[in-house]
């Protein structure tokens, strides 16, 4: 990247990772290596430029990002920021793409305007409202003592999201209110056509495996060009589980441009629609996919909402504010109240800051 967009990487990344809950950057590498002849340097044609400093000891942009960042914090009113909300789990599995199943599905909860954690299937599973189990593969995708301790939580009433790949779970129609008729390798080309789904018509219809199902309990949200249910729900005990018959998150970390892409379908809808009812328990919301918003708690009337401009363009969003909630003060970028909504201008791969507080006698569930 130019050195511009370096400074303009780096200022996203600082905010992201202090309002997710890391610790730190660390930048390779302090200075610039491009006098040094004798090895490693002699050895190796790339990465002499990444420093924070140039060879004459001068300061590139990104340095400068990292100070006025640091700045930023000096000048809040707290020392640290509290935690952020999170409201799913997400679960990762045995015999799948870690890596890549974890980057769509943070991506696409981060587009849909909700937080999750993750933890491995070999982990006791967490108490949280909505758990996700993305692209399901192979045969030893979970243990069965495990999966009994989340359909537990389920059927007391959390909410359950599962994607296959190849795998396919025991206890299917329990589980999805769908029975399985017939399996294929491969799918033909086409689209998943979504009905009740708000702002998503279709997504690409992919996967290592078709299957073939008949809806006993679930009601149908999507379907094959064939009329086969790709995408449902169905009740389980107190709680709910919404299916999807293809492996959407590894699609997308293979797809180039998936996330912002203008002609990309925005996928990020189907989790915004399995997580609606835990989104509106939020004091703030926001809708722009490139925007992501966390909301940390200092206690029970008031928020830190820290929402960041991911786009290398500047952005007017509109936040949703729940009944009850006003804006308090604007800690760092440009905020402010019109009627029931919080307006912020973000400047490209930037943020803004703000206290958030119910008025007296409201208090957020």
């Amino acid at each position: 990247a130019s050195e511009k967009i370096a400074a303009d990487f780096v200022r996203t990344a600082l905010f992201s990772l202090w309002a997710n809950d890391c610790h730190g950057l660390l930048w390779w590498c302090a200075s610039d290596q491009m006098h040094l002849e004798h090895a490693p340097y002699d050895w190796c044609t790339v990465e002499r430029e990444l420093g924070l400093l140039r060879v004459d000891g001068r300061a590139k942009p990104v340095l400068k990002e990292i100070g006025a960042f640091r700045q930023m914090l000096d000048g809040l009113p707290f020392r640290s920021l509290p935690p952020r909300t999170r409201e799913a789990v997400c679960i990762l599995t045995e015999g799948q793409d870690h890596w890549g199943v974890a980057y769509s599905t943070f991506i696409l909860a981060k587009q849909a305007g909700f937080d999750l954690e993750f933890q491995y299937a070999s982990q006791p599973v967490k108490d949280v409202p909505l758990y996700l189990l993305p692209c399901l593969e192979g045969y030893l995708m979970i243990s069965r003592r495990r999966m009994r301790e989340l359909l537990a939580k389920v059927k007391a009433g959390a909410t359950l999201y599962v994607s296959l790949n190849s795998g396919l779970p025991d206890g299917f129609e329990a589980l999805t209110g769908l029975e399985p008729q017939t399996r294929e390798r491969g799918r033909a080309p086409g689209d998943i056509t979504f009905e009740g789904v708000e702002g998503l018509a279709t997504i690409p219809n992919r996967g290592a495996f078709k299957g073939n199902f008949c809806a006993t309990r679930a009601t149908v949200l999507g379907r094959e060009a064939d009329g086969n249910p790709a995408f449902t729900v169905a009740p389980y005990g107190k709680g709910r589980v919404y299916f999807l018959a293809v492996p959407m998150e590894l699609t997308l970390t293979q797809t180039p441009g998936a996330f912002h892409a203008e002609s990309a379908p925005p996928c990020w809808r189907l989790y915004q629609h399995v997580a609606e009812c835990f989104l509106k328990r939020r004091a703030v919301r926001k809708l722009h996919p490139l925007v992501a918003l966390t909301e940390h708690c200092v206690d029970a009337s008031s928020r830190i909402e820290v929402i960041i401009n991911q786009s290398p363009y500047p952005v007017r969003e509109t936040l949703a504010v729940k009944p009850g909630w006003r804006l308090k003060r604007v800690l760092y970028g440009q905020a402010a109240m019109d009627g029931e909504t919080i307006v912020v201008d973000l400047q490209k791969n930037d943020a803004c800051v703000v206290a958030v507080a119910c008025r007296r006698g409201e208090r957020q569930r």
